[in-house]
């Protein structure tokens, strides 16, 4: 019978052996830092259970069994103490795993840093053994010569959000751009070196990179930077409501300009995208956060975390997690994809694959798998795509609601039922490119002397033109008033007719209408009335 044994250490291991001569060890690596980091254990401990668990479901019975165990190190607080732990690890473990068992075969799973992420890249690539990550979106991972053995799970993948922003720019016909980096963290280090460099001037781009950090608490840097961003009519920014709020105090926020942030998810390390703090810019962020548009991963469906939770019988907490945090459900979803696929090359013809690192990575490339979470698409580079959702701010319900969403497989905006984004303003447009004063104010008629003057050119001559036209009226009615009382002269008048009387007629004088005009008809039937002579005028 083959043994698939899962052994935890700052991860996990799992070895897989068989009453033949090959043995198969895959050692799962965790960098698991301080309390209160995204990927730290008290998020990702739940998402390695519940891969056990689902493990042991799918292969007890067969001819694979799974075992557990668990061993607890210090906590690691810093980048390089993991680094350090790491590489201790490492030399343990894998010189008797891998130099001292020829047909032994491991795979890595690692997440933290960018510096834990790079060593274990040199060394499985010397080793030749796949390395998974649920994390990495740094970009020196993406030369796969340094690291041909390396698969990501990642939800962001800084290429990704990249292409996504040009997407939203080229839509727009957005070209003058400011790329205003924060480097809290090395993710937006990342989308903005990515965007630098896709952002050509051959291609009709100018912008201007900014960096900036939010965590050096120098408030008087965050007006500097933003009268440099000023320059361009686009921003691209974090920590948004103080950013906000002082682009408002510039007029920056009066819907000239556009701001598209990029937000991992929800946590304190990628700082808040809420607009109310209870304080006094609550409602000048609320009004200029409409001049905002935000860059995540696209989240599960409801429906999808419904059953997840029924068939993992997730607690609330946990549940809101997996919701919030795509490193949890990215860890449940390598975790479970990489043994399959390992377990799956042992089965095959070739069975010595499983061995490979190489040959293992090339088993994720430009494939699909069928997961508990849905199906998951890998790129050519053994790269999971993942979808964004661009979201735009709704005023009415203080929320930002997804207008769009973004695939990196057909590099496509697609907008989204049932929302519209709300431009600045209450327009139904977006802004132009470059707006209406320009960069800097610098369009005459915006300026306030300049504007005057003109204002009092064209009230001149309009008055120059509108009084000739009131002359002209005036005459004209005076003509038309004169030509109407001499036509009234010529009317002939029913008083104007003498009857003549016999001494044997009365009077029919009473008949006729009196001082009323008579048509044609009217007269000719009068004056043939008895008793009425004819009276001409000379």
């Amino acid at each position: 019978m083959k043994l698939l044994n899962l052994f935890h250490t700052i991860g996990l291991v799992v070895a897989i052996s068989s009453e033949s001569v090959v043995t198969l060890n895959v050692t799962f690596f965790l960098h698991l830092p301080y309390d209160g980091s995204p990927y730290s254990d008290e998020f990702l401990q739940p998402a390695i259970t519940m891969a056990f668990n689902y493990l042991k479901e799918r292969y007890n019975g067969t001819e694979y069994s799974i075992q557990t165990q668990r061993q607890v190190f210090p906590s690691i607080y810093r980048c390089d103490q993991a680094l350090a732990v790491i590489s201790q690890i490492a030399a343990q473990y894998f010189f008797e795993l891998v130099e001292g068992h020829p047909d032994t075969a491991s795979i890595v799973f690692v997440t933290g840093c960018t510096e834990v992420m790079a060593y274990t890249a040199d060394f499985t690539r010397e080793a030749n053994v796949l390395l998974v990550t649920s994390a990495g979106s740094e970009s020196a991972l993406d030369d796969k010569q340094r690291a041909p053995t390396l698969v990501r799970f990642g939800a962001y993948q800084a290429s990704d959000v990249a292409s996504c922003v040009v997407s939203v720019l080229l839509r727009h016909s957005w070209y003058h751009v400011t790329l205003f980096v924060d480097n809290v963290d090395g993710y937006y280090a990342d989308v903005g070196t990515n965007l630098n460099y896709i952002l050509k001037p051959e291609d009709g781009f100018t912008n201007l990179l900014i960096s900036y950090d939010s965590t050096t608490g120098n408030e008087s840097s965050l007006p500097l930077a933003l009268m440099l961003a000023k320059r361009a009519s686009r921003g691209w920014y974090l920590n948004a409501k103080r950013s906000l709020a002082t682009a408002a105090q510039f007029g920056m926020a009066n819907g000239d300009f556009v701001y598209i942030a990029t937000w991992p998810f929800q946590h304190p390390s990628y700082g808040n995208l809420s607009w109310e703090y209870f304080d006094k810019y609550d409602l000048i962020a609320k009004e200029a956060f409409r001049s905002v548009l935000i860059i995540t991963p696209q989240k599960p469906t409801e429906a999808k975390l419904r059953e997840i939770q029924a068939t993992r019988h997730l607690s609330p907490l946990e549940m809101a997690n997996f919701q919030n945090n795509p490193h949890v459900l990215d860890t449940f979803i390598a975790l479970i994809v990489a043994a399959e696929v390992v377990v799956n090359a042992s089965r095959g013809n070739n069975n010595s694959d499983y061995r490979n690192g190489a040959v293992l990575a090339s088993y994720f490339r430009n494939k699909s798998f069928d997961t508990v979470a849905g199906t998951v698409e890998m790129d050519g580079d053994g790269d999971k795509f993942s979808h964004y959702s661009l979201l735009s701010f709704d005023a009415c319900m203080g929320q930002f609601r997804e207008a769009f969403v973004y695939y990196p497989l057909v590099n496509s905006l697609i907008p989204t039922p049932g929302w519209k984004i709300a431009w600045p303003g209450h327009s139904k447009r977006p802004p132009v490119d470059v707006p209406l004063c320009g960069f800097l104010n610098e369009n005459p008629i915006c300026q306030p002397v300049e504007h005057g003057i003109s204002l009092g050119i064209l009230w001149m001559l309009g008055v120059l033109f509108v009084i000739p036209l009131i002359v002209i009226y005036l005459h004209r009615r005076h003509r038309r008033q004169e030509s109407d009382q001499v036509f009234a002269q010529w009317v002939l008048n029913a008083d104007d007719l003498r009857p003549c009387f016999s001494s044997s007629t009365w009077t029919r004088r009473a008949t006729l209408p009196r001082r009323e005009m008579l048509t044609k008809r009217q007269l000719q039937e009068s004056l043939s009335l008895p008793g009425y002579a004819y009276t001409y005028w000379s």
